[in-house]
């Protein structure tokens, strides 16, 4: 089901707006509703209108944030940002972070053993960079 499709199915009908926005209003709750999506600044708007008073409501129902969620998905904004090892070598050996330059070398990861609770080294491929956060793909 598409975000618009959801929407209605709560309610709200899609206003005409410019390019840049995405803008549903309801009007079947206490006070009139409007959700809108910034596509340049990637914000979005819930806001309650009472008369020509805007209400500030920290609530909305989980319906309207799965509607909410998947608007954002079908924007591609819930992409997970990604980077890769700008290393020659495998990641195992060294990385460097294609989007924030950290280096990493002989990456380790220290274990202790089940049946004699030693502690061991092993090599470790890091799955997010540790300083940007940003998923390691390869």
């Amino acid at each position: 089901m598409t975000a618009e499709e959801m929407f209605i199915k709560l309610g709200f009908t899609k206003k005409i707006t410019p390019s840049t926005f995405i803008m549903y209003g309801c009007v079947n709750i206490t006070t009139p509703r409007l959700i809108a999506f910034d596509k340049v600044s990637r914000r979005i708007a819930v806001k309650d209108v009472l008369g020509d008073k805007l209400i500030t409501k920290r609530d909305i129902s989980v319906s309207e944030l799965m509607a909410i969620i998947q608007q954002c998905i079908e924007l591609g904004w819930l992409e997970e940002e990604t980077c890769t090892n700008g290393s020659d070598y495998d990641s195992t050996e060294e990385f460097i972070c294609s989007h924030c330059g950290l280096t990493l070398i002989e990456y380790k990861e220290y274990v202790n053993g089940e049946d004699d609770g030693e502690g061991y080294y092993f090599d470790f491929k890091p799955k997010y960079c540790p300083n940007c956060g940003r998923k390691i793909v390869d």
